[in-house]
């Protein structure tokens, strides 16, 4: 998930979660996508770390939220 801003991919991590079924991973949250873990904690999910996302000689992008699928 990518958005332009952070306030944007609050709520589209917001309705990713509304409208998912079973259990739901988020994960590769970076530094600069703090705002993904606010979103966990107000939906008061489980928070833990599993994955990661490296980057080599480039800022982590941010907003952004990267898939198990495509890692």
């Amino acid at each position: 998930m990518a958005a332009a801003h952070p306030g944007t991919a609050q709520r589209l991590l917001w309705e990713a979660l509304a409208s998912s079924r079973g259990r739901t991973l988020v994960n590769c949250i970076t530094t600069p996508s703090q705002w993904a873990v606010d979103v966990g904690l107000a939906a008061r999910l489980d928070i833990g770390q599993e994955g990661y996302i490296a980057v080599r000689d480039m800022p982590a992008p941010a907003p952004y939220l990267a898939s198990g699928h495509f890692l």
